[in-house]
């Protein structure tokens, strides 16, 4: 099984992550803005031969990401999919960015879905005007 990176905004959009080349970052780019102008969470697959790379990045859709509890879940249920990381890989849930370096290629697009729903329901997500808000100095 080949992922082939996505071509169009318009794929992305429709999966809820990006497959992006590592050297290319144009629908990338396009995508990462449109999560940050609709509320959503940025995910990105970044394919290699056997295994890709699954990583979510809240930095501007949200203050805090995923609570501690939150990143539990996550890491709970990409290991009851029964992914199978490459030896000595981990998973790294954090508030803002989380990570997963070695999914085996057959089970990526499910571990960027899983990352993308459990961000949309529990990573404190908030608009750019909500965030412009609240970082005000009063």
């Amino acid at each position: 099984m080949k992922l082939e990176p996505h071509k169009t905004l318009e794929e992305s959009i429709q999966a809820g992550y990006v497959i992006r080349d590592r050297n290319h970052y144009d629908v990338a780019n396009k995508y990462w803005h449109w999560c940050t102008e609709n509320t959503k969470p940025f995910v990105a697959i970044i394919p290699r031969i056997k295994y890709a790379s699954v990583e979510m990045d809240l930095l501007n859709t949200s203050l805090c990401g995923l609570s501690r509890e939150a990143g539990e879940e996550l890491i709970n249920a990409v290991r009851a999919f029964r992914c199978k990381p490459r030896s000595g890989s981990t998973i790294t849930a954090g508030g803002i960015f989380t990570w997963m370096p070695s999914v085996l290629i057959e089970d990526v697009e499910k571990v960027a879905r899983l990352f993308y729903d459990i961000a949309l329901e529990k990573g404190n997500l908030i608009t750019q005007k909500e965030m412009k808000n609240n970082m005000r100095i009063e």
